[in-house]
C-alpha cells in the first residue's frame, strides 16, 4: 500500500506542473537612442562615394527593414507615383541567401516616396544599366534594385559591414538599424499620426509601434494638451 501509495502521489506531482502557474518576465524594452537628423544627413553625405548610397537613403527614408531593401525588385519601384511597394525580403536560409515573401501580411506594403528618394533612385538605375551594359552576359539580371557585383542578390550583412565601417570613419557607432528608429523617431517628433506611422514601418498594430517608442509619447502627450487648451480658449 505504501509502494502504491507514494507512486499516486508522484503521478499527482507530475501531472500539476506547478511551472504552469507562474507568469514569464515581461521583454524588457531597451531606450532607442537613434542618430539625429544631422547625423544622418552627414553619414549619407559621406556614403555618396559608396557603392551603397542609394540603400542607406532608402533605410533612412523609408523606414524599412534590410531584408526589405535588399528584397526590392526596379518593378516594385513606380518613380511616376512615387510608391514602392515592399513584397519581399532577402535572408539566409540553410547558409544561402533566398529572397522570400515577406513575413506577414502588415509587413506587405505600400510607402509613399518623397522627391529626394525618387532622384536617387533614378540616379541609382541609371548607373545600374550602365553596369549592365559594360558586364554584359556575366550580369545575372534578376530584376533587383540593389545588388552585389554581377546582380547577385545583396547581404544584408554586407550592408551592416559597410554601414559600420562609415560609421567607424565618421566616429559614432550606430546599427543599421538605428536608420529606421530615426525614420520612426522623425515622424512622431513632425507629429505624424501613430497608425500611420505603423503602417509605414510594418508594424502588426499601433499599440506594437508605441511600445517600440513608448519613451517620445509624454512630449506628445504634452503638446496634445496644449493643443486641447489653445482649442477650448
Amino acid at each position: 500500500m505504501h509502494v502504491a501509495f507514494k507512486a499516486a502521489v508522484q503521478w499527482d506531482l507530475i501531472r500539476r506542473n506547478p511551472c504552469d502557474n507562474l507568469k514569464p518576465p515581461k521583454q524588457a524594452h531597451h531606450e532607442i537612442i537613434p542618430p539625429s537628423k544631422a547625423e544622418v544627413l552627414r553619414l549619407l553625405e559621406s556614403a555618396q562615394a559608396l557603392p551603397y548610397h542609394a540603400p542607406f537613403h532608402l533605410l533612412a527614408y523609408t523606414g524599412a527593414r534590410r531584408g526589405e531593401i535588399c528584397g526590392i525588385r526596379r518593378e516594385d519601384i513606380d518613380l511616376e507615383s512615387g510608391t514602392l511597394s515592399i513584397t519581399n525580403t532577402v535572408g539566409r536560409q540553410d547558409g544561402t541567401l533566398v529572397i522570400q515573401p515577406t513575413k506577414s501580411a502588415t509587413s506587405r506594403r505600400m510607402v509613399h516616396l518623397g522627391l529626394s528618394s525618387i532622384n536617387v533612385i533614378r540616379q541609382h538605375l541609371a548607373r545600374q544599366a550602365e553596369e549592365r551594359l559594360r558586364l554584359g552576359s556575366t550580369y545575372t539580371d534578376r530584376g533587383m534594385l540593389f545588388t552585389s557585383p554581377r546582380g547577385r542578390l545583396l547581404d544584408p550583412d554586407l550592408l551592416s559591414k559597410n554601414w559600420k565601417r562609415l560609421c567607424y570613419q565618421e566616429g559614432v557607432t550606430y546599427r543599421l538599424h538605428d536608420l529606421r528608429h530615426f525614420h520612426a523617431t522623425a515622424l512622431i517628433a513632425a507629429g505624424v499620426h501613430i497608425k500611420a506611422i505603423q503602417g509605414r514601418l510594418g508594424h502588426s498594430s499601433p499599440s506594437l509601434t508605441m511600445a517600440i517608442y513608448a519613451h517620445l509619447t509624454p512630449q506628445m502627450d504634452k503638446d496634445a494638451a496644449l493643443m486641447f487648451e489653445s482649442a477650448m480658449a
